[in-house]
């Protein structure tokens, strides 16, 4: 009877170990870093690395720019020193150059080494003077497929239009586990997100607000989750507490069965 009991214990042990096996979690942050004119490098970073995320998505981050509102940032490599203070794989993306010399866009932090990066433009029809992208990275978690699509939309609601429409177009062609996210300069009340997104969930807090800073009556930044049943959020908020940037940091916890 004693070795019926060891056997069905040693079973039940064995299902659990591979149930817990068989799941992986992923931390996503995404923050608005406003050209990281509110805060140091150095100060960016030690805030990311209390949160050890897998991936962050990073907007309006610069390489080589001198913007008077930022002095201390004046040349400098932004992702590149964020990826040696948070020792972290840094992307860069760009399709935008700045008047006073050098580069801004978007970036990404990552643990795990990066497969694939693409800059893909995105359309307008009105104000071409900041032309606006979608930064896709995909890499890989234990053989499950990640692809994400880091992005800032225009202040034009016409623009955000078109410019939805073409990352649900494009992103829509891959396969595996899909996340856009960013400051999509787009509320709920404005409908956008939820019309050309059905099907696709919010992870972040419902009625969190996400800017500005010093007094948070909007939510701008996102992060969604394609529906899937191999994918379900376990935590969820956004910092108040992050006065690093005008825009307030979103954070998720996401189980990959």
């Amino acid at each position: 009877m004693d070795s019926m009991k060891r056997l069905i214990l040693f079973i039940l042990l064995c299902i659990t170990c591979t149930f817990t096996y068989a799941q992986d979690t992923l931390r996503i942050m995404t923050f608005n870093v406003y050209s990281i004119a509110m805060t140091s490098l150095e100060e960016l970073a030690c805030y990311i690395k209390q949160y050890d995320p897998d991936i962050v998505a990073l907007q309006e981050v610069d390489y080589q720019v001198q913007r008077p509102e930022a002095p201390a940032q004046h040349n400098k490599n932004q992702m590149l020193e964020l990826g040696f203070y948070t020792n972290m794989f840094p992307v860069f993306s760009s399709i935008n150059a700045h008047p006073t010399g050098g580069y801004y866009g978007m970036g990404i932090l990552s643990k795990s080494p990066i497969q694939s990066v693409l800059t893909i433009p995105l359309p307008q029809i009105v104000d071409q003077k900041e032309p606006r992208a979608m930064m896709l990275v995909q890499w890989c978690l234990n053989e499950k497929t990640i692809t994400l699509c880091n992005t800032h939309l225009s202040l034009d609601i016409r623009n955000r239009r078109v410019q939805m429409r073409h990352i649900r177009k494009l992103i829509n062609k891959y396969t595996g586990i899909k996340i856009v996210c960013g400051d999509l300069n787009s509320t709920p009340e404005e409908g956008l997100v939820h019309h050309f997104f059905n099907g696709w969930r919010d992870a972040l807090p419902k009625g969190e607000n996400t800017f500005s800073s010093w007094n948070p009556i909007y939510k701008y930044d996102w992060i969604l989750i394609k529906n899937s049943p191999s994918i379900r959020i376990i935590d969820s908020r956004v910092d108040y507490s992050a006065h690093l940037s005008d825009h307030i940091p979103g954070i998720i916890d996401i189980i990959l069965k």
